[in-house]
């Protein structure tokens, strides 16, 4: 019976081996385990960084190692789940919807002593969460993750601002990771978050090249697979990924399906078959951000930034990002400019190269080379379409 395929392709799911993350993940495990010990961290996280890069999944291996311990609660949701306070009690305390917090006997004796059983009315759709969590924490410990945080409210930060504090204060333990790509801080910026600079920031870029090969070969070695790849071969597998845990995922998937076709043996016609399927995939990727581009007209700003890159990806000064979008996109003032210039962080087009430098690099690998490429192609058609309309 075929072994099944560990891999993940998919965004968010955990890999079955986290390669090059331990430090990332050390860093949220020390909040964890100062909160089994009941109390709060004095630093919340903000983990972020471009699409495919791994952040869903870190959180997702922390609460598989968290998930047999009663001491902590840990609590993971999307932003978009808790837009309100009501939404926010929900996934905290497990109200009703609509509701405030009373207490009515429910008219029916419980097992034990023949009191009648004390159950939760709720009565109106603003529901104060801070008093919630006095009167249901003491003595628990809560961790918050939120995914997706770039579309945070102002309302949940103010509420979930508030519940670290408090924690802080030693009420109860409560802390809390946000999650999201490279525009997260200019949101929560935006929120006035002042938690921000307090924060511990958490940036998840690419792996390197042996980190790649662990992540991307561990997995077919633990199951028995034999790798039977010239150091040529080897190399070139794992330079395809670029580093990007996303590609690892789609090229593991492709070797380990192509592996399975010959006799459990990744050789150079298991690997010409796995090619042909990840490269496939990862060009549909890359056609989904492309539509993505084009669904908020980005597509001429994007050549033009991509252009900047052709050459050489080494990190340009923001400055010159807001000077190209500028000269594409006409009568634009500066803070037009600088709001395109965050959708393309927020799509992960472009990311921060270096903390506290206002300097930019690629975000997702090759998606500049293929918006370039398609722009080629629509070129070259409407030339062909001029010439014949001639």
């Amino acid at each position: 019976m075929p072994m099944e395929n560990p891999y993940t392709p998919g965004y968010g799911a955990v890999p079955p081996v986290l390669a090059g993350r331990e430090e990332e993940l050390n860093e949220v495990r020390e909040v964890a385990s100062r909160l089994l010990s009941n109390e709060s961290y004095p630093r919340d996280i903000i983990l972020f960084g471009p699409r495919g890069n791994g952040k869903t999944a870190l959180l997702g291996t922390v609460q598989r190692e968290l998930k047999n311990e009663r001491k902590l609660q840990v609590v993971k949701i999307m932003a978009s789940h808790i837009a309100d306070r009501e939404s926010l009690s929900r996934h905290l305390f497990h109200v009703s919807p609509k509701t405030r917090e009373t207490n009515r006997t429910n008219g029916a004796p419980n097992c034990e002593g023949g009191e009648r059983a004390r159950a939760h009315v709720f009565q109106s759709s603003s529901p104060d969460v801070l008093a919630l969590a006095r009167k249901r924490w003491p003595g628990k410990a809560t961790l918050l993750t939120v995914d997706e945080a770039h579309r945070i409210t102002q309302t949940a930060v103010d509420e979930i601002a508030a519940l670290a504090q408090e924690g802080k204060d030693g009420t109860f333990a409560f802390n809390f990771v946000l999650c999201g790509p490279p525009g997260l801080k200019s949101h929560l910026r935006s929120l006035d978050a002042t938690f921000l600079n307090r924060a511990n920031e958490i940036r998840l870029g690419r792996l390197s090249l042996d980190e790649s090969e662990e992540a991307l070969f561990i997995p077919l070695l633990s199951a028995g697979f034999e790798v039977d790849l010239d150091p040529d071969q080897k190399r070139g597998v794992v330079a395809n990924t670029q580093g990007y845990p996303h590609f690892i995922q789609c090229v593991g998937h492709a070797l380990w399906n192509g592996a399975e076709n010959h006799a459990n043996r990744v050789d150079g016609k298991a690997l010409h078959e796995a090619k042909c399927n990840y490269e496939r995939h990862i060009t549909a990727m890359y056609g989904e951000r492309l539509s993505e581009l084009s669904e908020q007209r980005l597509v001429e700003p994007a050549v033009a930034i991509a252009k900047l890159f052709e050459n050489d990806d080494s990190p340009i000064p923001e400055l010159t990002l807001l000077g190209t979008i500028g000269a594409v996109v006409r009568n634009l003032d500066d803070e037009r400019r600088y709001e395109l210039m965050k959708k393309f962080i927020s799509l992960g087009y472009i990311w921060q190269a270096r903390d506290g430098q206002l300097d930019y690099e690629p975000g997702i690998p090759s998606l500049m080379s293929h918006v370039l490429a398609g722009h080629q192609r629509w070129l070259d058609r409407k030339s062909k379409e001029d010439s014949l309309e001639r």
